[in-house]
């Protein structure tokens, strides 16, 4: 402890010189340095403040990637969504991104480093590329305020690019009319018939479809109206299912019986009530989860997992018949391709457009937020290109000259 000239303690590292002045020193990120004030409390504010800006400093260039995501999410993104979308909003980066980056020092965070880690994760080939780009999507947010608090020079993610969406977005899958067919004939019967039959003849997401209630249905004017999201995260390793809005003010919307969906969805109604009877104090949908359409054989609800297994399961059993009738025909076998639960959304809008409905109806049963995403969809399943079209006006321009055009 230092003293004053009079005995008096003034603290660690504060003495008074002979002079009447004071002298302080304290260590910063290792190195000494000093401070001279003719006030004590002067000298003793300059002091707090060295040990302030060392620690910032510290903070700043030790913080890791991961620490700063945590942070970042914590007081920028949570406050803005909704309580049963914070999990699997940053469970998406977490499982995606940040296992390559996350232990990274955040000020030294290059893009050189973050492209790297985009392609080993493409690499792998085990995560969609929208999940890898949505999951980007939130990072680079997540560095921007780092750039805007001083933690960073630049952002890193910014510019970055996500090899082979492209090529995603062509493949898009959907079943023909013989594939539907097919897929129905070989699908009845089983548990999740109906769901699947809803699915294709409706066009609802996965989410709107395992959210769906039987107040949802409108019998008297023959439609469903799509109101509410089956969100499932987990969190600390349990399991959490809500029903909360759907995606977005588009996504609310009313869509007409087709085909012969009333008779389904009235097989479907039966086939739970007798499901609630049977269980009884069993049946595990509770609260609001106990007015689902679509559940499992004890009454959870219909989740991502179920409809995928109940795909598969479809597909393969198509695929296992036609290797016996291909075998003893002597030919070979015509393989169902994979299918899964979003290709059901792109089937029904097949069906639509294959049908001669308007772009904008279909935007509106689809619940598209843009109209761009119908037509990009509508130009895919038809296999329109512009050749025809540019064919078209070249025969109309031919014999155009300057001198027929307006000068």
């Amino acid at each position: 402890m230092g003293k004053a000239l009079d005995g008096t303690e003034l603290g660690r590292g504060i003495t008074q010189r002979r002079n009447g002045s004071y002298y302080g020193r304290v260590m910063v990120n290792g190195s000494q340095q000093e401070f001279y004030d003719t006030d004590l409390n002067r000298l003793r504010t300059k002091l707090t403040r060295a040990k302030d800006n060392g620690q910032r400093y510290k903070f700043r260039s030790e913080l890791t990637v991961a620490e700063w995501f945590d942070k970042w999410f914590d007081i920028y993104k949570a406050p803005l969504v909704k309580e049963s979308s914070i999990a699997p909003m940053k469970n998406r980066v977490k499982n995606t991104i940040l296992p390559f980056i996350g232990k990274k020092k955040l000020s030294k965070l290059t893009n050189f480093d973050y492209q790297i880690a985009i392609s080993e994760l493409i690499t792998e080939n085990r995560i969609a590329r929208g999940s890898i780009r949505e999951a980007s999507s939130r990072l680079e947010e997540c560095f921007a305020a780092a750039v805007n608090n001083g933690f960073m020079a630049s952002n890193p993610a910014y510019g970055a690019v996500i090899p082979g969406e492209e090529k995603e977005v062509e493949e898009r899958r959907f079943l023909s009319p013989e594939e539907i067919k097919l897929f129905l004939e070989t699908a009845e019967g089983n548990w999740w018939y109906e769901m699947l039959y809803t699915m294709i003849h409706t066009g609802m997401r996965i989410g709107e479809i395992s959210g769906l209630c039987w107040e949802d249905i409108d019998w008297k004017n023959k439609s469903i109206k799509v109101r509410k999201n089956l969100t499932t995260w987990y969190e600390n390793g349990q399991k959490h299912e809500k029903l909360s809005t759907p995606k977005t003010v588009n996504s609310y919307r009313k869509i007409p019986f087709m085909g012969d969906l009333e008779n389904v969805l009235l097989a479907q109604k039966e086939k739970v009530d007798r499901l609630k009877k049977e269980l009884g104090p069993r049946y595990r949908g509770k609260g609001e989860l106990a007015d689902l359409v679509f559940v499992t054989t004890m009454g959870s609800p219909c989740t991502r997992y179920n409809a995928e297994k109940a795909i598969n399961k479809t597909v393969k059993a198509i695929n296992d018949h036609e290797a016996v009738d291909a075998k003893m025909e002597g030919r070979e076998p015509v393989i169902f391709e994979r299918c899964y639960p979003h290709a059901l959304r792109h089937t029904f809008a097949s069906i639509c457009f294959k049908a001669g409905m308007n772009p904008k109806v279909v935007q509106s049963l689809m619940g598209h937020a843009n109209y761009s995403t119908t037509i990009n969809i509508y130009t895919h399943i038809m296999g329109i290109t512009f050749d025809e079209d540019v064919d078209k006006f070249n025969a109309l321009a031919e014999g155009f000259n300057t001198q027929n055009l307006p000068g």
